[in-house]
């Protein structure tokens, strides 16, 4: 697989993000939040917590499933489609900073899912929440944790909210 390809989003993908349509596990969940805007494979492989090759066989699995599409080089990903699929996703709910983690999350699970929207975040940044993160053995401590993250994300990477909402929807329904 090339790694400037690019990788979009279908509505499909966005339907499963949404609303957890089609149940998809862990790893191909994460694979879609990456990619929430298009982006290279490249991209996707530098901000993911799992091996290359488990990687990309997510991402032909996804795409054969219709939740991905897998696009031309990434230079020539269309700005027009680019823009109308941004103006047909509805106006975003301004995020409160409400952190609400249900009790009977499944916390490993949570940890991966947080540490991952770190590193994709933060980038270098990120091996202190990374270290927090794994330090966490209940749920208070993942919560605080998340409360962490969540102002930092606020006041230095706004234009993350939407994605650590997403985040925290997953985890909470991750929960038993």
């Amino acid at each position: 697989m090339n790694m400037t390809e690019s990788v979009i989003l279908t509505p499909k993908g966005e339907d499963e993000l949404k609303n957890r349509a089609y149940k998809l596990n862990m790893k191909k969940r994460n694979v879609l939040i990456l990619v929430q805007q298009p982006r290279t494979v490249q991209y996707i492989m530098d901000r993911a917590v799992f091996d290359a090759k488990e990687l990309l066989e997510e991402i032909v699995a996804l795409a054969k499933e219709g939740f991905l599409m897998l696009g031309g080089d990434a230079g020539s990903v269309d700005a027009s489609a680019s823009k109308s699929a941004e103006a047909s996703r509805p106006a975003s709910i301004p995020f409160d900073g409400n952190v609400s983690i249900r009790e009977d999350i499944i916390l490993s699970e949570a940890r991966f899912l947080m540490v991952d929207y770190c590193v994709e975040v933060f980038k270098t940044s990120s091996t202190k929440f990374v270290d927090k993160l794994s330090a966490c053995k209940t749920v208070e401590e993942f919560t605080q944790c998340a409360k962490e993250i969540c102002d930092v994300t606020k006041s230095s990477y706004p234009d993350y909210t939407e994605t650590f909402q997403a985040v925290l929807k997953e985890i909470n329904q991750s929960a038993f």
